[in-house]
């Protein structure tokens, strides 16, 4: 019986042998993380670094493709906008032309080409006609030179009138001095001193004639001496003995040498 009591004892099962089991069976399951634990170390953690980095080139390219897609829906909805407005023509254009255009172009720049030269084709015979003047236009043209010529001409011979005048107006003064001094000279004072002594001198004289032909008093006066007085004063005497001269063409300043010598 008592044998039977203490096999009764120790195989109770109680709380405590409930703890120890759970215990064990964890132990024993943490086992084999344990030992891959020890044969595998964990590595460095340099992971978020890498994984912060990698986000911001996914958010940059992210951006870039949004950005680049805004931009193509801008581009598209402004031709869509230039498609809806009416065509006008364009001052200057700067992008590029599709290939397709070029014949297009090429035909309307030899159009053109040919246009220009078509106009100068048609100004020849305009201009030939131009250069051919009609009988009339010769006419008048002819006429024109022809009175041209005629003014010319009566131009030309006023001028040669107005010299002959001159020339014949100069040659009367010319004259008429002459005969004053002839006429002074015949009435030469010359005085019988100065004479005797042989006094010889050439003073020249000057007085303004009027169309009466007397003479201005005021206007005699010697303009040239002669060296000697008593000769200059005979010249005065002179041309104050031989008034009245003769009627001038007009009134005149004359200015005559009046000679002294043994001759006289």
């Amino acid at each position: 019986m008592s044998q039977g009591k203490s096999f009764g004892r120790t195989t109770k099962f109680t709380l405590y042998h409930g703890f120890a089991l759970s215990l064990g069976l964890h132990a024993a399951l943490a086992i084999p993380f344990g030992l891959h634990a020890l044969e595998h170390p964990p590595e460095e953690e340099d992971i978020p670094p890498l994984v912060v980095e990698l986000q911001g080139l996914v958010s940059t390219n992210q951006s870039n493709e949004k950005l680049l897609q805004e931009t193509k829906g801008e581009a598209k909805q402004a031709d869509a906008a230039s498609a809806a407005q009416p065509e006008a023509k364009p001052m200057q254009d700067d992008g590029p032309q599709p290939e397709t255009d070029q014949p297009t172009q090429l035909k309307a720049s030899e159009q053109d080409k040919t246009e220009k030269k078509d106009p100068e084709k048609e100004k020849v015979p305009e201009v030939a006609e131009t250069s051919a003047p009609s009988p009339a236009h010769t006419a008048s043209n002819s006429s024109s030179a022809g009175t041209n010529n005629t003014k010319g001409t009566e131009e030309q011979q006023k001028a040669q009138t107005i010299r002959n005048e001159r020339e014949a107006e100069l040659n009367r003064l010319k004259e008429y001095i002459k005969s004053l001094t002839k006429k002074v000279q015949t009435n030469l004072a010359y005085p019988d001193q100065a004479r005797q002594s042989g006094l010889q001198g050439t003073p020249t004289v000057s007085f303004t004639v009027l169309p009466s032909g007397q003479i201005r008093m005021e206007s005699l006066r010697i303009v040239a001496s002669s060296g000697k007085p008593e000769l200059d004063q005979a010249a005065v005497k002179t041309v104050r003995a031989s008034v009245p001269f003769n009627p001038p063409p007009k009134e005149m300043t004359v200015a005559i040498a009046v000679s002294f010598g043994r001759k006289h």
